[in-house]
């Protein structure tokens, strides 16, 4: 787990983990999940982070927020449309009462879509240098709480739904159609989120389900990874 861009967003996260996962061995399906959620709490905490320090004007640390909003909304828009068209289906098409409680996880995530569009909206004069700092902080702000609520009402709902329901092989089908579907333009963060909160085990797994291309190219983007965070953070 790197150092460099912990934030206080994320010191809670192995607590959240263990609160929301069923008891007993946990199929991989739902370590993955938990994984994605817990990079999100930790791109949220550090969008929120850079934002804090975010100054008027044209700056190094604008034009790199302006790439990592994107990147981040991106992430969370395909994470959150792919669980309600392809892993919500496959859950109720196994467990009929399942869909009455997952409607409201998705009822959430169109709640959530008005605040992804309007730091949508900041992205273009992020690059530009006219941004009003307030306004940044305070959707990034808003993004943030409302995503850690969200992910904090869903994991205890899903997580054991997905134990007891999804089978490995459909489990794996329907990875293979969300990775096939992700946007490549944020993927040093994707990966540099999840190597911030993996474990040493973790990544071994991670980096055994990428694609060999990937794997060859991780160190690299993980350096630019760091070293974007380093200077959305002033470290």
């Amino acid at each position: 787990m790197s150092e460099l861009d912990s934030t206080p967003a994320t010191a809670s996260v192995p607590q959240q983990r263990q609160e929301a996962t069923p008891p007993g061995p946990l199929p991989d399906v739902v370590k993955e999940f938990a994984l994605v959620h817990d990079a999100m709490r930790h791109s949220a905490g550090l969008l929120v982070r850079a934002a804090d320090g975010l100054a008027p004007g044209s700056s190094a640390r604008a034009a790199k927020l302006a790439g990592f909003t994107a990147a981040l909304l991106d992430f969370v828009h395909h994470h959150h449309t792919g669980e309600d068209e392809h892993w919500w289906p496959a859950l109720v098409a196994r467990s009929a009462a399942s869909g009455t409680v997952l409607q409201p996880l998705t009822d959430d995530h169109h709640e959530l879509d008005p605040l992804l569009e309007r730091l949508r909206d900041q992205v273009a004069p992020l690059k530009g240098g006219t941004h009003d700092v307030a306004a940044v902080r305070r959707d990034a702000t808003a993004l943030r709480d409302h995503l850690l609520e969200h992910l904090a009402d869903e994991e205890p709902v899903l997580f054991p739904l997905l134990a007891e329901h999804l089978e490995e092989a459909e489990a794996v089908r329907l990875g293979k159609v969300m990775a096939g579907s992700a946007p490549r333009s944020g993927l040093p963060y994707l990966l540099g989120a999840l190597d911030a909160v993996a474990t040493e085990q973790e990544q071994q797994v991670i980096l055994s389900k990428m694609p060999p291309p990937i794997r060859w190219v991780r160190p690299l983007l993980l350096r630019r990874y760091r070293k974007d965070v380093a200077v959305l953070t002033g470290a």
